[in-house]
């Protein structure tokens, strides 16, 4: 019996849908690894246990709703080259200490609830200016970190962009978090109706001595064209780093002043990054930020209420690009910490421009990865305790995906709701059109396939030993244990593919074992059978157990000559006749409904007696002459044969020429005799010597 199921099972247990054995590594490994080598290994930590900054923030939201990772490098000998960050959900960073204290901004909104950590931190967000009418109440910016609170009646705590993936890489210290961006202007939003299709990976790296890299990846699987982007958006507390500096091409770098709204600088025009400072001249403890100079805009400068904001705002702009559907961009950014301006430039310098051409070691690339340079993973999906689960496996038979955005891909989650319900799917908003109104509780990433995709749980049962056919047309034999395996069954309304994980039980099928007796002889258990006319026959199949214990539970049916039939284990015939030569059929079918056949092959003996009416009744066409003691066997139609010991061991051969096919060296006793006929037929029956 079938048991269909979309991935929608409640939950018993409380906790997370969980994604197990899922390669974290592989699903976040979207950089390469060609970055600048370590300054220093030592004095570093990470940590996912919440602590506090300890910072003056404006906010009245604890920061433990918005911490996910520490990264903390400690050098003693190089103080101002010490840093801790945290990471927030969202993927931001939103605290930076350094041995100036710290160099975020206090997050302050006239409301005090309103943006906690979700606007004023080093982020990266996507624009599409077709969709962004913003003199229209039309705001279109997907924030890495989260939204507005702008919306009291379905949302009154911070939310956060959901995180889909997570890996640590202890031996290159570094992290990767992998999350959905969020539109952040909620309240407009329900309105205009805008949805995020852009995922967000980011890399942080610590390679010592104050320098951090930071990659990005944005992918983009929505329909929405992202032709601008901030990357990032961010800045520094002006009471802390009070002083910003550009970089110029020719490798100095210059003091400015102004107002974030008007101030800007061609990138192309700068050697590429710009630098923060707790005096005019750079001779304090600095912070650098370095990002690709090839093209885009930079705007810097103080933001409006500086002195309640506390708040040096910096974007690095790229505008008219193309980041639409199953594109992706890599962006590679460094921070980095010195004693003075002079010494971030010069580890800039040093270590991060390639000395053949003294360009920087940044990336800004639109490359696509092709579907077959991106590796495979397969997923089978789990129920226990009435908990949904995802996990990878080396089985193939599983639901197919790779592992990393590809070339016009669709990404494939594993996601919960608040009542535990949960769906395999491509579609964010199937359990609602706002994100944050607690409906969804998880999302995890489970891969990338051509097209949108949603599973559905199959449940079936089987006997041992038989076949199944699934969805995709493939048919396996003789199954005998438990099995998994998904298969395509066409698309959804939703225009989804649909894959069918079918979860195939094995029921027990109970064997028959042949047992019968002739007249008081020894019980046999030989299907084929001959005997004498008038003999009384036994058959009495039985089905083993436990301990040649005889299975009494269950149903049996015979099926036989002359449309015999009969609801009982034992079959008797009291006088054999030669009416009763035929095929005896058993069929027992257990508890489980599971059936197991066998069939018994009669037939009667052959004396001087019935010879001529036995072969007349085989069809077999021959002047058969045998004497009374059959000793002489004489036929035109038969061209050979074989007799054989009731062992079935070969005891003589004859062959057409033979003029007399002669048996009377034979000991008394019963033997099997096989013709083989001019019309390729051949005749196996037993014949008694006396």
């Amino acid at each position: 019996m079938k048991i269909i199921s979309f991935l929608f099972k409640a939950l018993i247990m409380l906790g997370l849908a969980v994604a197990n054995n899922i390669d974290q590594h592989g699903l976040t490994s979207v950089f390469p690894d060609n970055g600048p080598s370590a300054l220093d290994t030592k004095g570093f930590s990470f940590s996912k246990t919440y602590s506090s900054s300890g910072s003056s923030w404006s906010t009245s939201w604890n920061e433990n709703r918005v911490f996910e990772a520490l990264f903390k490098y400690e050098n003693a000998n190089h103080v101002n080259e010490e840093y801790e960050f945290r990471i927030g959900k969202g993927g931001q960073i939103y605290s930076f200490i350094t041995s100036k204290g710290e160099a975020l901004p206090p997050q302050f909104r006239a409301d005090s609830k309103e943006a906690p950590w979700v606007d004023e931190v080093w982020q990266l967000v996507a624009v599409d200016k077709k969709l962004n009418n913003p003199d229209n109440h039309a705001h279109y910016f997907i924030h890495q970190a989260g939204v507005y609170l702008r919306d009291p009646q379905n949302l009154n705590v911070p939310f956060y962009s959901p995180q889909i993936a997570e890996y640590y890489n202890a031996k290159n210290q570094e992290y990767t978090t992998v999350n959905w961006g969020q539109h952040a202007h909620i309240g407009e939003n329900l309105s205009n109706g805008f949805t995020s299709a852009i995922l967000y990976y980011t890399k942080f790296k610590n390679l010592g001595r104050g320098l951090i890299q930071v990659d990005y990846l944005m992918y983009n699987f929505g329909n929405d064209n992202i032709n601008h982007i901030n990357m990032p958006w961010g800045g520094v507390r002006h009471s802390t780093f009070g002083n910003f500096f550009i970089s110029n091409s020719n490798g100095t770098y210059t003091h400015q002043t102004g107002g974030f709204t008007s101030t800007s600088f061609e990138t192309n025009q700068t050697d590429g990054w710009v630098g923060f400072s707790s005096n005019d001249q750079g001779t304090a403890p600095s912070l650098a930020l370095v990002s690709d100079n090839s093209t885009g805009k930079i705007r810097i400068g103080d933001a409006a209420n500086i002195p309640e904001r506390n708040y040096t705002a910096y974007s690095n702009i790229r505008t008219n690009i193309d980041l639409s559907f199953g594109k992706q961009l890599h962006i590679r950014n460094y921070f980095v910490l010195g004693g003075t301006m002079d010494a971030v430039k010069n580890k800039i310098n040093n270590t991060l421009k390639d000395k053949t051409n003294n360009s920087l070691k940044t990336i800004y690339s639109f490359e696509n990865k092709n579907k077959n340079k991106v590796d495979s993973i397969f997923y089978f999906f789990n129920e226990t305790d009435g908990a949904i689960s995802a996990s990878a496996t080396t089985n193939q038979n599983g639901l197919h995906l790779k592992k990393q955005p590809y070339k016009n891909s669709y990404p494939i989650f594993l996601i919960k709701n608040k009542t535990g319900i949960t769906r395999v799917t491509t579609n964010l908003y199937t359990f609602s059109k706002l994100p944050y109104d607690g409906k969804t509780t998880s999302i995890k990433l489970l891969g990338f396939r051509d097209k949108p995709t949603t599973v559905k749980l199959e449940y079936d049962t089987i006997c041992a030993g038989a076949s199944y056919t699934f969805y995709d047309g493939y048919t396996k034999t003789n199954i005998n244990s438990n099995m998994k395996y998904v298969s395509r069954s066409g698309m959804t309304t939703d225009g989804e593919s649909r894959f069918i994980q079918t979860m195939l039980t094995i029921k027990d099928k109970s064997k028959i074992l042949p047992r019968s007796q002739i007249n008081d002889g020894e019980t046999t258990s030989e299907l084929s059978l001959s005997m004498d006319l008038g003999s009384a026959l036994t058959l009495k199949p039985q089905v083993i157990k436990i301990a040649d214990t005889i299975a009494i539970k269950g149903d049996w049916s015979w099926s036989g000559p002359k449309g015999l039939s009969n609801s009982q284990r034992i079959l008797t015939i009291d006088s054999y006749k030669s009416s009763s030569d035929g095929n005896y059929t058993i069929t027992y079918t257990n508890a489980n409904n599971c059936k197991d056949s066998l069939m018994y092959t009669l037939t009667s003996a052959i004396t001087s007696a019935n010879m001529n009416n036995y072969i007349k009744g085989k069809g077999i066409q021959a002047n058969l002459i045998v004497n009374t003691n059959i000793t002489y066997l004489e036929t035109n139609a038969i061209i050979s044969a074989q007799v054989f010991a009731m062992s079935g061991k070969l005891i003589l051969s004859f062959r057409s020429e033979s003029e007399n096919w002669n048996v009377s060296k034979l000991p008394l006793g019963r033997y099997q005799i096989r013709f083989h006929l001019k019309n390729g037929v051949q005749h196996d029956f037993s014949f008694i010597k006396k």
